[in-house]
């Protein structure tokens, strides 16, 4: 298995004539009228494509429909890939060869689940298709009387959580540009090691500062609230986090910048078992990331409501 993040976010559509907001059953309505008359079915799957769709086919990224009830939508997101960028290689012989031809491309792909009922959509993160916008898509291509919002659920433990009394700062992490690679020599890096690293290509340096192990660099509450302010007007670093805990939470990292909320599930992933390598088909892995995308969700959703203002 591999873990992989959930981002939620808050979506709604507008009508833009009357520039109103849509209610939740109407969206529904809209998305299965747009579905069943663009939808290309196969093997009753409904395709719908959402960028490339005319010229430009390496954009090409297309929707389809594996679970839409009254409730929620599944959908699969992939996205094309160039034959120079994949291949496949054989296990036994070692040798690689393209597997694109004329009708077949490689996709990358990820999935998403819409809880129709709140407007919520929770998106499994893929550094291929970063952000959901690309469903936005279904009403500017099929309905442009309409337009659709996918507003960030902002995840509300930021590092001024800290700032709370009873607070403990474990260790403190921050990114540095350095203009220079001699400024290393007053952190212990002695001359000749200096002059080594001045022929890499050196663009940023991480820093970590703690205290010895099982110790926290302070429990004053003053000084916690005093380095959160002085770090978070720095703009010259970068990347910054402070380790530490709450009253009512246990040691965490803590950003200065907001972000989605979000949790993990776990995904299918080829594996080896007993020397032979277990593949997970296409649709074993679909109906996996399904079944635990929707129990994810409804565990978090009274929260997940509340954060979006819902609730």
């Amino acid at each position: 298995m591999a873990k992989k993040k959930v981002l939620f976010y808050s979506l709604s559509v507008e009508d833009n004539e009357k520039l109103t907001k849509v209610d939740n059953t109407s969206i529904r309505k809209l998305i299965l009228d747009i579905l069943d008359k663009n939808c290309i079915n196969e093997d009753g799957i409904g395709h719908l494509i959402l960028q490339g769709k005319d010229d430009n086919l390496f954009e090409r990224i297309t929707m389809d429909i594996i679970e839409n009830d009254e409730n929620y939508l599944f959908a699969r997101l992939g996205k094309l890939k160039g034959n120079g960028e994949v291949l496949v290689r054989d296990l036994k012989t070692h040798t690689a060869n393209g597997i694109a031809n004329e009708r077949t491309r490689p996709e990358t792909y990820t999935y998403f689940l819409l809880d129709y009922n709140y407007g919520i959509l929770g998106y499994l993160n893929n550094v291929a298709i970063p952000k959901p916008d690309v469903i936005k898509n279904i009403f500017e291509i099929y309905n442009n009387k309409y337009s659709m919002s996918i507003d960030n659920i902002v995840n509300p433990k930021t590092v001024r959580d800290l700032m709370n009394p009873g607070s403990e700062l474990g260790k403190i992490e921050y990114s540095y540009k350095i203009p220079n690679i001699h400024i290393l020599s007053e952190l212990g890096l002695d001359r000749e090691t200096v002059v080594a690293l001045d022929d890499v290509d050196y663009d940023t340096v991480n820093i970590v500062i703690s205290s010895s192990p099982r110790k926290k660099l302070t429990k004053e509450h003053k000084i916690i609230n005093n380095l959160v302010e002085l770090f978070d007007k720095n703009g010259k670093i970068k990347d910054k986090i402070f380790k530490g805990n709450t009253v009512q939470n246990s040691s965490q990292n803590y950003k200065f910048d907001i972000d989605n909320f979000s949790t993990t599930i776990d995904v299918p992933k080829d594996k080896v078992v007993n020397g032979k390598i277990k593949i997970y088909s296409l649709e074993e892995i679909t109906e996996q990331v399904g079944v635990r995308l929707k129990e994810n969700y409804k565990n978090n959703r009274k929260h997940i409501l509340r954060l979006a203002g819902i609730e």
